[in-house]
């Protein structure tokens, strides 16, 4: 789906550092958050989108975002899909840390669930649940 090209009966938001200029179609709003190093604080980025009335995001993050939004705690449930095979020989790895598994888990994330489709497997990770 391309969500910045044309419209996709979603709405769609770009977040950027306050000095990065961004180019894109009208019907896509621009948040314009403190950062550095030319990328938005998330924490003001989800601050942000909170204030737009915004409760649930879907990203779909590579290494350096994954990796930041994991540091700073900000990831509450997890959705991986692993297949048997790899992608190609110059592919990238998905996180040069080590498996997103245990990533995952080392930011106190476990498994909840487990369910195959096909040969490929889906993983969801979660907060574990507090006692009430």
């Amino acid at each position: 789906m391309n969500l910045i090209g044309g419209f996709s009966g979603y709405r769609t938001a770009i977040i950027a550092e306050n000095s990065v200029s961004v180019d894109s179609p009208v019907s896509v709003e621009t948040l314009r958050v403190a950062g550095r190093d030319r990328r938005p604080d998330l924490v003001a980025a989800l601050v942000a989108l909170g204030r737009k009335g915004v409760q649930n995001v879907l990203l779909e993050p590579g290494q350096r975002l994954l990796a930041a939004m994991l540091e700073a705690d900000l990831v509450d449930s997890f959705a991986l899909i692993t297949a048997p095979g790899t992608i190609g020989e110059t592919g990238l790895v998905a996180s040069p840390d080590g498996p997103l598994a245990d990533l995952l888990v080392a930011a106190g994330l476990v498994e909840i669930d487990r369910q195959r489709l096909g040969e490929d497997t889906l993983l969801r990770y979660g907060r574990p649940q507090q006692p009430v």
